[in-house]
This record gives C-alpha cells, sequence and structure tokens, in this order.
C-alpha cells in the first residue's frame, strides 16, 4: 500500500519539535520591527560545571547543523544568566575547567522590546559583532 492518498504525511514528516513551536509563537509575540523578532531559540546550552573540553565538543556537533556565536551557561533558573564565547576554547590547557571560572558573568544583552534602530545604536557604542537576546521578566 505504499502511498498515502490523501490525510496527513507519515509520522517522520510532521513531527514538528515542540521547542520550535513555542519559539514561533514567543517570536510572534513581539512587536514587528523589534530585536524579540530577531531572536532565536538558544541551541548551545551548558551547565556551570561543564569543563570548557566537554563544551568544545558539543559544540562541534552543534555547528554543524547551526552557526553559534554564544555558548549560555545556565543554572536550569534562568534563561541566559552567563555566557561563553568561542574564545574560551583557545587554550588547550583550558580544557579541564568549568566553564562557571572562564565564562562571562553579566554579558551584555539587547531587550526584545528594542526596536532594530535603538538596539543598533547601543550596539555601535559598543563595537560588538555579535551579540545575544535575552527576555527578563519586567524589573529584572
Amino acid at each position: 500500500m505504499g502511498a498515502r492518498a490523501g490525510g496527513a504525511p507519515p509520522a517522520s514528516r510532521r513531527r514538528r519539535p515542540a521547542a520550535a513551536a513555542r519559539q514561533w509563537l514567543l517570536v510572534e509575540s513581539w512587536e514587528e520591527g523589534t530585536i524579540g523578532r530577531l531572536m532565536d531559540r538558544p541551541l548551545a546550552l551548558f551547565r556551570p560545571d561543564t569543563t570548557v573540553g566537554e563544551a568544545i565538543d558539543r559544540l562541534r556537533e552543534l555547528t554543524r547543523k547551526a552557526h553559534i556565536v554564544y555558548g549560555f551557561v545556565t543554572d536550569g533558573r534562568r534563561a541566559a544568566w552567563s555566557a561563553c564565547s568561542r574564545s574560551a576554547s583557545c587554550s588547550s590547557r583550558a580544557a579541564e575547567q568549568p566553564l562557571s571560572e572562564v565564562m562571562v558573568r553579566e554579558p551584555f544583552a539587547l531587550r526584545p522590546e528594542l526596536t532594530v534602530i535603538e538596539a543598533a545604536r547601543e550596539v555601535v557604542t559598543l563595537h560588538v559583532a555579535g551579540l545575544s537576546g535575552c527576555a527578563t521578566p519586567s524589573g529584572a
């Protein structure tokens, strides 16, 4: 009986990851022309006790499928508690260090409600090539 006549595609073709669907809904909730509309779901998430070497191995896998600028270190409660960049991988001596020792503890992030123009002004003053966006609760 091979092909289906009408109806839904086979289960293997109709799966849509729940995380991707939630991300799409989140992005759509921000006004057009804001940073929130440009945000992607972070792919490189690590625990603070992950070693630099372990993170590098994971990033090697992830970068085969996606362009990744930052890895995010999270304690499981906050989405972007800290960030680490590819520069953490520059030293082979650092391979055994936990990310908590080499990460940026207060990374620069753009607020999702900023317009693209407002965000560009903030970025130009910092001269930063690639930045992360981070939604935070009001007043945080």
